[in-house]
C-alpha cells in the first residue's frame, strides 16, 4: 500500500481510501477497536465482508470490512470517541504481497464538563473539547429564561434546567458534529446574617 487516508470521520462512521503499489491487485481490509496488533489471515481463505463494523468475517477480534478490487470503503457502526486500527492486505494473483499496512484513527466526540451551577454564579466560559481537536463551536440553548449565551459564556438568569446544543462544522477530515448537554441551575443559597 502506498497511501492510506481516513476522512469523513463522524461519531459512528468514516471513509477509507488507499492507493496500491501494484495494480491490478485485490485488497482485504480489517478493522478492530484497538491501536495495536495485526489480524491473522490465511491466503487460501475467502472473507465475507460488511462495511458495518462487527458484521464481516472475524479473525482474532478483527472484522473484515472490505474484500475486492476497489480502493475505498465506507465504514459504519463505529462507536463514538473510540480509536480503531485499520489493516490492509494486498493480494496479487492470489498471493499476499508484503506485510499489511496500518492506520489508526479515532471517531469524533464532543466532551463537555458537567458543571453544577446556581443562580447568582458569575457567567462562565463554555469550553467543550473534541477528539478531532476542532475548537470552533456554535452554542444554543433551549430556555432563555434560565440563561443566555454572550461571547461563548453562559450567563445564569434564573434557577431551572437548560439544554445546551454544541456544534462544530467539521474540517477536511472530520464531519460536522452536534451534541447536547443538560445543565441544572440550582437556586442560590441564602445566607442569613444576624
Amino acid at each position: 500500500i502506498e497511501t492510506i487516508i481516513v476522512n469523513k470521520i463522524g461519531k459512528n462512521c468514516a471513509t477509507l481510501y488507499w492507493k496500491n503499489k501494484i495494480d491490478p491487485c485485490h485488497s482485504v481490509v480489517f478493522i478492530k477497536d484497538t491501536c495495536l496488533g495485526t489480524p491473522i489471515i490465511h491466503q487460501d481463505s475467502t472473507y465475507s465482508y460488511s462495511s458495518e463494523f462487527g458484521l464481516g468475517s472475524v479473525s482474532n477480534g478483527w472484522y473484515c470490512i472490505y474484500f475486492g478490487n476497489d480502493t475505498s470503503s465506507s465504514i459504519t457502526g463505529l462507536s463514538e470517541g473510540k480509536t480503531y486500527r485499520i489493516a490492509i492486505f494486498n493480494f496479487v494473483l492470489d498471493s499476499m504481497y508484503i506485510e499489511p499496512s496500518f492506520l489508526n484513527f479515532s471517531t469524533e466526540k464532543i466532551f463537555f464538563e458537567d458543571t453544577l451551577k446556581a443562580y447568582g454564579d458569575e457567567p462562565f466560559l463554555l469550553q467543550p473539547s473534541t477528539v478531532s481537536g476542532i475548537n470552533n463551536f456554535v452554542f444554543s440553548i433551549d430556555n432563555e429564561t434560565v440563561a443566555n449565551i454572550e461571547n461563548d459564556s453562559l450567563k445564569l438568569l434564573n434557577a431551572g434546567t437548560i439544554n445546551i446544543k454544541i456544534q462544530h462544522y467539521g474540517n477536511e477530515i472530520y464531519l460536522p458534529d452536534t451534541t447536547e448537554y443538560t445543565i441544572l441551575v440550582n437556586k442560590a443559597l441564602l445566607s442569613i446574617i444576624s
